[in-house]
């Protein structure tokens, strides 16, 4: 007896070849052939003309991001107005900085902007009354203060050896000590040599 075939299933021809449809518009390919009928499938599927590639597309958006003039103000209320976990952390930052207890004090390095206007007029007339006095009440202070004692109360001026010394050399003649005329040039070289000194 001889097999008998299997019926064909989900539409396919017997025969074990499967029709595969070229195109979107492979249904009406029998009857869109002529001239036109490469017309009617471009229009009916966009994939069948061609289209921008997806780098040409972010190459675009990104020339048209760089074009535009960026507005920080508009960007921050976009971000706020998408993102919930910005205005939360937004929030939370907000409610740190103003719920402050009063009796502490936040910053401790401030200067107060009030001028005590008694106390820089008192320290500015104690300044002018210092440069006001006279140099000598400082010297009859120290006159009249107690004097130092007196060193030489702990000696015995009877033990005390004094010393003198010989100047002179043997084999030579005493010098002769006598004035030089000198130029009158010679007061400015003496001049310019206390500047070099005082330098």
């Amino acid at each position: 007896p001889k097999p008998t075939p299997a019926p064909p299933s989900h539409g396919h021809p017997p025969g074990g070849s499967l029709g595969v449809k070229a195109g979107c518009g492979a249904g009406s390919e029998a009857e869109g052939r002529g001239p036109r009928g490469g017309e009617g499938e471009a229009g009916d599927c966009p994939l069948a003309g061609p289209q921008y590639n997806t780098t040409l597309l972010l190459g675009r958006e990104l020339q048209q991001v760089l074009e535009a003039n960026f507005n920080p103000k508009k960007a921050v209320q976009q971000q706020l107005r998408r993102s919930s976990v910005t205005r939360q952390c937004l929030g939370e930052r907000v409610a740190e900085g103003l719920n402050v207890p009063v009796d502490r004090q936040r910053y401790s390095g401030l200067v107060s902007l009030t001028v005590p206007v008694q106390e820089v007029l008192s320290l500015a007339v104690q300044e002018r009354l210092s440069l006001a006095r006279p140099r000598g009440d400082n010297n009859n202070n120290k006159e009249t203060g107690t004097q130092a004692p007196d060193l030489m109360m702990f000696h015995n001026v009877t033990e005390l050896v004094t010393e003198t010394p010989y100047l002179g050399v043997q084999g030579l003649s005493a010098l002769t000590i006598q004035s030089q005329a000198r130029p009158s040039a010679s007061v400015f070289t003496l001049y310019q040599k206390l500047k070099q000194w005082e330098t």
